[in-house]
């Protein structure tokens, strides 16, 4: 969280602007001051400067997400006004990134959005101007009012408004738009396309809703599906799929001016609104229902304050100041696990809980590193005694913890290779599995184990994995195609004779076909590493046992390997190491070359690329169309 604020000094020319950044410490209780600094401005006696809003963004340039602060300077006679978008860098350091002029104020829609790019509105126009043109464009639609302004995932800044009928339109007293003098128009920004606003929620709506939080916007022009969140003057939030109202939900307050949303723990869904009266109220999604409300309500924020992988709401109550650079009378909760608030009665009973969470957290921590290293790591019956099971399933009183992390030593070795791709702008870290007979493939994943050196907490990145599986082929033995003979003329294969490639061996071009590949993939975005640069990681095999008297382990057993150690490099990337290497020849993969000795592949070919992937050069694809996006 970064925590600003103006500073004029009395008959001085110029302006401060003192900025904190702070991190929620669990232990505590409270917001804690981690860095600060300052920036100058210096201008005119005349001229003052004011903070318009605060945001964080996607920068378009390096693909990290920083907070960001949009700041108005004017003059006492408020003929112009100068407009500067300031990035908050991790090192303290300010970065203007944008700046612009207007001969009036920007007061209504003011939305700071990925890239970045600032929007507003003036009468019925929308503006806009991004940091890579830093021009100011008009959106070439005219809205009465504007109901939304964001970014949507696959079709980028979308603005949702009313506009009014047209005396043409008016005419027609048949359509939508006549009957209730106004419609929906959807318009987006990168496409420059305008849609029905009919497909988001029915003309009938636009009069009523004072706000909307569209959530998908899939497929193509001819046939878009959407979902979309509305809140009505009539106290109502309302849930709209394909256009057509699916739940209502009857809001506690008046007046609802906002909606968020927040993936709090265990992927629940909550939709944040906040009311004009400075009241809020959380609707879960699943139950449709409110399940919490606050009054007196300030500021609201909604961010992974307590650095948990999800999302909290940040309730900044009313009369909240500062004191000694702590935060007073705030509530940070996701209204189901966590909950903090400032000046709790109680806080040496949650110290307490939290020191017994740390002690849990670090033993864990240290037996993950020595199964990792290969050293035994057990714990004390005192210690046993304690522990409970983080999640809510039943404990399995026939298997322990060794048998569930332990690898069998009978166990061959299992991984044949690591290796890593970067595909468009995701990372791709795949192993090579020599047999999988021992394996469960129902229920196999990779997993990745950075260095902690650069940060203090492991960031939580998440990996989507997948089990591939292709036909081998393996190293052919020369022979010479023949006619068959008549049964009489058949010379009997011996068992003990040597095959010498000069016959034909049937069973062993059998085994030959039989042959198999499986390779479990893991798939993440790139971005979430750029921050950190060059980084070594170990690559972790998850899997459970299949059942195998002989080799004595039980069938369900949940084992880890070790696979490797990769090392993440941004000047490889940058040279292209990484990239999938595309073969020229694309007859090379419509077969599986000649039989009379090594095929074209074989003898020209270090690797093979199948849709975008590269594998390496035993792996034979045997088809050409298998579909990766589910991967």
């Amino acid at each position: 969280m970064v925590q600003a604020q103006i500073m004029s000094g009395k008959g001085e020319r110029k302006s401060d602007l003192h900025f904190k950044r702070k991190t929620f410490s669990q232990e505590e209780g409270k917001f804690v001051c981690t860095s600060e600094g300052n920036a100058t401005f210096c201008s005119h006696s005349t001229v003052t400067t004011e903070i318009v809003c605060f945001s964080t963004v996607t920068v378009s340039e390096n693909g990290l997400s920083e907070p960001c602060i949009l700041l108005k300077h004017n003059s006492k006679k408020r003929t112009n006004f100068k407009y500067s978008l300031l990035l908050f860098h991790c090192t303290n350091i300010l970065e203007p990134c944008l700046e612009f002029k207007l001969q009036y104020e920007v007061t209504d829609n003011v939305t700071v959005l990925n890239g970045p790019t600032v929007l507003w509105t003036h009468g019925n126009n929308v503006y806009c101007v991004s940091s890579k043109s830093n021009i100011i464009s008009i959106v070439p639609v005219s809205f009465s009012s504007v109901k939304f302004i964001g970014e949507i995932k696959t079709k980028g800044i979308a603005i949702v408004g009313v506009r009014e009928c047209t005396a043409e339109e008016e005419h027609d007293s048949q359509s939508d738009q006549a009957v209730w003098g106004n419609e929906l128009i959807a318009y987006f920004l990168e496409s420059q396309s305008i849609f029905d606003g009919a497909l988001f929620l029915p003309h009938a709506y636009s009069a009523v809703v004072t706000s909307l939080l569209i959530l998908t916007v899939e497929g193509t022009e001819d046939n878009l599906e959407t979902s979309v969140i509305a809140a009505t003057s009539k106290n109502q939030l309302i849930f709209f799929e394909g256009g057509m109202p699916k739940k209502v939900c009857q809001l506690p307050f008046d007046g609802p001016i906002d909606i968020r949303q927040a993936t709090t723990g265990r992927n629940e869904v909550l939709f944040v609104v906040a009311f004009s009266s400075g009241k809020v109220c959380a609707v879960r999604k699943e139950c449709w229902q409110v399940v919490s409300s606050w009054q007196n309500v300030q500021a609201m924020h909604i961010d992974d304050f307590a650095c948990c992988g999800s999302d909290q709401i940040l309730l900044i109550f009313e009369n909240s100041s500062i004191i000694e650079d702590n935060l007073e009378n705030f509530t940070l909760t996701d209204v189901c696990e966590i909950t903090f608030t400032s000046g709790l009665v109680l806080i040496e009973e949650l110290q307490k809980q939290l020191e017994v969470k740390d002690q849990i957290l670090m033993k864990s921590s240290k037996a993950l590193m020595n199964l990792v290293y290969g050293q035994e790591y057990s714990l004390s019956d005192a210690e046993e005694e304690g522990l409970v099971s983080l999640w809510d399933e039943e404990r399995s009183s026939q298997s322990s913890s060794s048998e569930i992390l332990a690898v069998p030593k009978k166990l061959p070795d299992l991984v044949d290779k690591v290796w890593q791709r970067v595909i468009g702008d995701s990372w791709v870290v795949g192993v090579n599995l020599k047999d999988a007979a021992y394996l469960s493939l129902d229920d196999i994943s990779l997993s990745l184990l950075m260095d902690n050196d650069i940060c203090t907490a492991a960031p939580v990145i998440q990996w989507n994995s997948n089990m591939l599986h292709f036909s081998k082929i393996l190293p052919f033995v020369s022979f010479r195609p023949c006619q068959a003979e008549p049964n009489p003329k058949r010379k009997r294969f011996e068992p003990s004779a040597t095959f010498s490639g000069s016959a034909y061996d049937e069973e062993s071009f059998s085994q030959i076909q039989k042959s198999e590949l499986w390779a479990v993939i893991a798939v993440t975005d790139l971005s979430h590493f750029l921050a950190f640069g060059d980084q070594n990681c170990t690559v972790l095999l998850h899997a459970t046992l299949k059942e195998n008297p002989q080799g004595g382990w039980k069938g369900g057993d949940r084992v880890i390997f070790q696979c490797s150690t990769i090392h993440f490099s941004m000047e490889d990337i940058t040279l292209g190491r990484y990239l999938p290497k595309l073969m020229m020849n694309s007859e090379l993969l419509t077969g599986y070359g000649s039989v009379g000795g090594r095929s074209e592949v074989q003898e020209s070919a270090d690797e093979e690329v199948f849709h975008g992937l590269s594998f390496p050069a035993q792996v034979k694809v045997c088809s050409r169309t298998a579909d990766l996006d589910q991967i």
